[in-house]
């Protein structure tokens, strides 16, 4: 019994290392998402003021394909969706580790008794 206990430990101990990793990589992933998120928002928070400012005569015959405004609300969409996709693997790996040392703790009270 104590060599199948082993190897249970032994596998319980990788799935957790493992869910360590993805969660360290996800959390990464997570902060530059996040980052990459914010730079476009502030870029095209930029433009916004820019045009806003700009003389009324000019605004009347601006068109909106003449601005970068078409593709910083597409990069913006692109980032958000990044954003939101690591932070749902972020709280499910999160999710996960816990269930898991929660599992092994339990496994290990279970095997001393």
């Amino acid at each position: 019994f104590e060599d199948n206990d082993e190897r249970h430990q032994n596998t319980m101990d990788d799935k957790i290392s493992k869910l360590e990793e993805a969660l360290a990589s996800s959390t990464t992933e997570l902060e530059r998402s996040r980052f990459a998120y914010e730079e476009i928002a502030r870029r095209l928070s930029d433009l916004e003021k820019d045009l806003r400012s700009r003389p009324t005569e000019e605004k009347k015959t601006l068109q909106v394909n003449d601005t970068d405004l078409p593709e910083l609300l597409e990069e913006l969409t692109r980032a958000k969706l990044a954003y939101e996709s690591w932070r749902a693997r972020t709280e499910t790996n999160t999710k996960y580790l816990a269930k898991m040392v929660d599992a092994a703790a339990a496994q290990q009270v279970q095997d001393r008794d």
